[in-house]
């Protein structure tokens, strides 16, 4: 699947524009003080089929894309919600999507 950027998505990721914004709501909620996200604005763009990673676009230009391991409570440590930085689509892809793939489609 390619999306208007370009990217061809691959399993277990899938583009998931959150046009309603509970994902990046949720996110908000579960940042405590001193989270790596914390007042930083969010908009998710993609979840992983397989579990609750969300992909977030960011506009941070020292974090602009962020996978966050959404634990659906309220958190106090700010080493949760889990959360991978990376410097744009590209390192994405091939950092974290390519990757995922591979794990995913052995595991089959």
């Amino acid at each position: 699947m390619t999306d208007p950027r370009g990217i061809k998505w691959l399993d277990p990721w899938i583009p998931e524009p959150d046009e309603d914004g509970l994902l990046a709501k949720e996110l908000r909620r579960e940042v405590c003080d001193c989270h790596i996200l914390l007042g930083v604005n969010t908009r998710a763009d993609g979840t992983r089929i397989d579990c609750d990673d969300v992909l977030f676009v960011t506009d941070d230009p020292r974090k602009p894309i962020a996978v966050v391991h959404l634990t659906w409570k309220f958190e106090t440590d700010p080493t949760w919600p889990v959360t991978s930085i990376f410097n744009g689509w590209q390192d994405w892809i091939e950092n974290c999507m390519m990757k995922d793939h591979s794990d995913y489609t052995n595991c089959e």
